[in-house]
C-alpha cells in the first residue's frame, strides 16, 4: 500500500512539522499501521524458510534495562489445588511498543505547550485516550515481513567503533543502507525495520558498580534523527520500527520542538508509527548470521487495553 502523499507535500502541511493527521481518513486511528495490508502479511508468511521461531522479548525479571521504570512485581496466588499469578509492572519497563499517545510534539503550538497525536492534549489522554490508545496495536497488530539491520555485527566487521552507552556514535541512514545492501535486503511498503545496536549486551555486561551509576536518560546509542532518515522511512512505507536500544533514536536527542523535531515527536505524535524499544535481538542476530537470512516473519500482539499508552509486544521472529 502506498503512503497517502509525498514527503515534499508532507513538509507543506499545516500544523506541527510532518504531521499526517487526517490523511488516512477522519476516523482512522491506525496511522502508519494502515501500510500493513494483506499483501504485507503474506510477504511475511512467505519469508519463512526454516520454521524457526525466535523470542524477541527480554526477560521480565533480572537486571532492569531501564531502572527508572521499575521492575516486575510477581506474586503467586494459591487457590486450593491450583495457582494463579498476580503481576504488576510499567508496560514500558522492558521490551515495549511505544503507542501513539506516548510522546507529544514539544512546544507546539507555542512554547511550553504539548500536542499529542491527532491534536490531543494531555487532558484528552488523562480522560481516557480511547481514540489513539495501544489497543489499536491489538486490533491491527504489527505483524508483517521484517528485516534485521544488524549494525552491531556490521560495525565489528567493518571496523566501525560504536559506543552503546552514550549518544556519541549515532546510527546514520548511510550505515543502515550499507548494512541492508551487504545482506541483500530490499524493503517494500509494509515491511518493518528492526535495528540491532548491541545496547542490550552493553548494559547486561556492565560491572555492578558501573551499572548503578549509569543513567540511560543521559546517553544511549540509537538511530540519528536526520531529515534524510525521516524521508527514507516515509517514502519506503515502513509502518513500524524497533531496536534493542533504549529509545530507538540516539538519546538524548540533540533537538526537540517545531524547528527540528526528534523521531519520537514525528513518528508517534505526527505519523502514528509505533516505536519498539529494548527488543531482545541477541538470538535473532546469531540465527540470521548462521542462516544468512535477515528477512523473516515478525508477529507481535500488544495488550488489548483500551486507552493504554504502551505495551509489551509479545514479539517473535519466524525464520
Amino acid at each position: 500500500m502506498p503512503v497517502p502523499c509525498s514527503f515534499d507535500d508532507l513538509q507543506k502541511r499545516d500544523g506541527p512539522p510532518l504531521n499526517t493527521w487526517g490523511l488516512w481518513g477522519k476516523d482512522n486511528e491506525l496511522g502508519q499501521l494502515n501500510l500493513i495490508d494483506a499483501a504485507a502479511v503474506k510477504r511475511g508468511r512467505d519469508s519463512v524458510k526454516h520454521g524457526i521461531p525466535v523470542c524477541l522479548n527480554l526477560p521480565m525479571k533480572g537486571r532492569p534495562i531501564n531502572p527508572g521504570r521499575g521492575t516486575v512485581e510477581h506474586e503467586l496466588l494459591g487457590k486450593g489445588y491450583y495457582f494463579d499469578d498476580k503481576v504488576s509492572f510499567n508496560t514500558q519497563c522492558t521490551t515495549q511498543w511505544d503507542g501513539f499517545a506516548h510522546v507529544p510534539y514539544q512546544n507546539y503550538p507555542e512554547k511550553g505547550k504539548y500536542t499529542y497525536h491527532g491534536g490531543m492534549t494531555a487532558d484528552d489522554i488523562w480522560g481516557g485516550c480511547t481514540k489513539y490508545g495501544i489497543h489499536n496495536l491489538a486490533k491491527h497488530p504489527v505483524t508483517s515481513r521484517a528485516h534485521l539491520i544488524d549494525i552491531a555485527r556490521w560495525a565489528e566487521k567493518n571496523g566501525v567503533k560504536l559506543d552503546q552507552l552514550s549518544a556519541n556514535t549515532p546510527i546514520s541512514l548511510d550505515m543502515i543502507q550499507k548494512c541492508a545492501d551487504e545482506h541483500g535486503i530490499k524493503f517494500e511498503s509494509g515491511d518493518v525495520l528492526i535495528v540491532r545496536t548491541g545496547y542490550t549486551e552493553a548494559v547486561y555486561n556492565m560491572p555492578e558498580d558501573k551499572y548503578k551509576e549509569y543513567n540511560p536518560m543521559m546517553g544511549a546509542i540509537g538511530v540519528d534523527p536526520s531529515p534524510e532518515l525521516m524521508r527514507w522511512i516515509w517514502e519506503t512505507g515502513i509502518p513500524a520500527v524497533a531496536s534493542d536500544a533504549f529509545a530507538f533514536e540516539s538519546w538524548p536527542p540533540k533537538s526537540m520542538g517545531p524547528e527540528k523535531p526528534c523521531i519520537h515527536e514525528v513518528f508517534l505524535g505526527g505519523w502514528g508509527l509505533p516505536l519498539g524499544e529494548l527488543f531482545d535481538l541477541r538470538e535473532l542476530s546469531d540465527k540470521c548470521a548462521e542462516l544468512n537470512q535477515y528477512t523473516f516473519f515478525l508477529t507481535t500482539m500488544a495488550f488489548n487495553l483500551e486507552g493504554g499508552i504502551g505495551s509489551p509486544p509479545n514479539a517473535q521472529a519466524i525464520l
